[in-house]
Formats: structure tokens, sequence, C-alpha cells
């Protein structure tokens, strides 16, 4: 549960823990978080809900196991293991490797492969929460030391490895150049990893190292010198998995279409209230929950997946790798209700306001430009 619980942003988390762990009221958690008790609320369901997909499903996983002679024999012959022909013999058929928040390595044949280890990669054996645990240090190319990059968190039945989870330092195959099957992919491009995985990793040379990083955001800089790209530099938002949601409500009345947008401060813009779209960092899942969720938090509507008119994806900016899952949705007819907010103060102070198509094209936040024009070329 301690693990699941960082997965929450702080103020969930918080209210979280004053309501189901010390038994406050919402009365009291909205005066302790300065909001109010509809915010608190929304805060409670959030984190609820990302919980009960984070926290583990099978109750033995809440128990701390011993390590037995052949749990240890196991970690030994696996942490020694440098081909994926001899991994091969420690690992169950159906093996599952993860590592959030990327895609699952599922099967003996394409984790064998996926745990190909490079030439300067050292293992040393130990156990986490009474788990067979292996610490993963490599050394990249040009460097004299190595470094701490990867824990492996075993589950061990029948003698066979069924699971790895993965807790690495960075939470992205791409930026670590994860060195299980690294072979750091040589300058020509070669390697016998799978097309996909070949593709997470950046082939042609490419290398993605990590200047700076904390909960919600990094720095990075990409290394591609067959492409004459030597150290550009960009930003990563941790916190969302690199992913926001936009959504731009709409409604048809006699006078011409109207478009829905927030009013509120936003502090890298202006200390004063900007218009801006209904944006949300991903939470996990379907990116559809999430837009669903920010138009209910941000514009109190009540709608469904379904109502959903995906508009694609768009990037903001060259400094940053952020991805925009754009979506309208068709408000003619609904009631507007309160929106519940995020809790957060500057959402709680914010409001929402219609424009006409003139004065829709004056915001500065490029996505409303980008859904209005998506929106009015599906138009028949």
């Amino acid at each position: 549960m301690i693990a699941a619980l960082m997965y929450l942003p702080p103020r969930q988390r918080a209210a979280f823990v004053l309501r189901d762990v010390h038994g406050w009221t919402p009365q009291e958690i909205a005066a302790a978080l300065d909001t109010v008790v509809a915010a608190v609320n929304s805060l409670l369901q959030r984190a609820r809900h990302t919980l009960r997909r984070r926290a583990p499903s099978n109750p033995q996983d809440w128990c701390r196991p011993q390590l037995t002679s052949t749990d240890k024999e196991i970690l030994r012959r696996y942490a020694n293991a440098k081909d994926p022909e001899t991994i091969r013999t420690l690992l169950a058929e159906d093996v599952r490797i993860t590592m959030p928040p990327e895609p699952p390595v599922v099967g003996i044949d394409a984790a064998a492969e996926f745990l190909g280890r490079a030439p300067d990669w050292r293992t040393l054996p130990t156990s986490a929460n009474g788990r067979p645990t292996l610490i993963n240090y490599l050394r990249r190319p040009g460097s004299p030391h190595y470094e701490a990059l990867v824990v492996d968190v075993l589950r061990i039945e029948n003698g066979k490895i069924v699971e790895s989870k993965c807790l690495h330092r960075c939470p992205s195959r791409c930026r670590l150049q994860h060195a299980r099957h690294a072979r750091f992919v040589d300058e020509q491009g070669s390697s016998s990893v799978t097309e996909e995985r070949t593709r997470l990793n950046q082939p042609g040379g490419h290398m993605i190292k990590v200047l700076f990083e904390n909960p919600w955001l990094s720095l990075r800089t990409v290394y591609a010198p067959d492409r004459g790209i030597d150290g550009y530099v960009f930003s990563h938002e941790d916190r969302c998995q690199g992913r926001i949601v936009a959504v731009l409500p709409y409604h048809d009345t006699p006078a011409g279409r109207r478009y829905l947008v927030r009013s509120e401060v936003t502090p890298c813009w202006s200390l004063d209230p900007q218009l801006s779209a209904l944006t949300g960092g991903y939470e996990g899942g379907d990116i559809e929950d999430d837009a669903v969720r920010e138009v209910l938090e941000e514009a109190g509507y009540a709608i469904t997946r379904a109502d959903l008119v995906p508009l694609g994806d768009s990037y903001a900016s060259k400094s940053a790798d952020t991805v925009y899952s754009l979506f309208a949705v068709n408000v003619t007819g609904r009631a507007q209700s309160v929106a519940t907010g995020d809790g957060s103060a500057l959402e709680a102070r914010g409001s929402t306001r219609w424009l006409d198509t003139a004065e829709v094209c004056k915001v500065r936040d490029p996505q409303v430009a980008v859904m209005v024009m998506r929106l009015e070329h599906q138009r028949p």
C-alpha cells in the first residue's frame, strides 16, 4: 500500500491518508487543505480509483515472504546468466516483466531476448521486502564507472521466475536505454532485439540521457551522432508520463457555434487569469477516462466516453516532448453544474467562459486553436 500511495499526487495522497487512515471528515480535510468539500470528495474519488488499480490484487503480495534455499539458488544463477538461452532456463513460460509506465514484456521468448545482458552489466543479488532481488549496475560506453540503474524484484514459483518488477531511476525505457538488452544499439543501428524493442530503445545509435529529474519533470538530452544531433535538450513531464488531455466543449446556437474555455491563473504565463483549454495530466488507464473527468472537474458537465469527439494528438513546443491528446464534446442542451475541481487552489479560483469564433481565435493557448481548426474541418 505504501508503494501504491506513491502514485498519488500530493493533495490526493494527503486527502486519502487523512480520511481513510486517520478518519478525518471531509470538512476537516477541506479546512486543512484550504479548499472546499466538493474538491475534497473529488480528491478522494480519484485517489481511491488510482489505488484500486495500483494496489496488489493478490493478498499474498501484501505479505513479506522469506527467501528459501531454492529462491537463493535461482537468484544466484539468474545473476550470473550472461546470454538469452541461459536466462531462458530460469523463466516460466508465461513470465511477465513490468517497468511502469511502459507496456509489460510477456512470455518466455520475448523475456529471454529482452533480458540479454550487455558486456559491461554487473548484478548484485539481495532481497527487498523478503523477495529475491537484483541490483543492476551498468557501465556506459566510454565511462570508467558503473552506475546503479535498475532493481529487479522477482517472484519465483515452482522453481521458475514468473514475474520481474523492474524499478529504475528513470521511468522510460527510451531514457534509460535499458541495458537489459541494451547492447546499447551500436552506431550502425544493429541489434538482435525485436522490432518493437528496437524502436523503444532508440535504434541507429540514438541515446537519451537524463540531466535532471524530480517527480514532476525531467530534463533530457538526445545524442545521435550519425544524424548530427549532439546534445538536443528538452523537457519531459514525468508526473503525467509525458501525456496531457485537452478538451474543447462546444454548443451550437442560432448565432453560431460557441466554445468553452477556462479562465484561471497559469503562473508560467501570467499571475493574472488567462484563457486556456480544459486540460489535465494523464493518470493511467484510458486517456478517454481522463478527458471525461476533466470536463466534469473544470466545466461541470457530466459526459461519457461515447460523447467525446477525437481530434488526434498535438505537440506544444519543440523544447518538450509532451503529447496532447485532443477531444471535443458537444454540450448543446446539456445542464451545466458546479465544477468539482481537482482540489488545487488555482483551479478552485478559476472559471469557464463561452467564446464565439472571433473571440476564441484570440486565445493564446495553441491547443485551443488546434482543436477549433480540427473540429471545424470535421463539420459536414
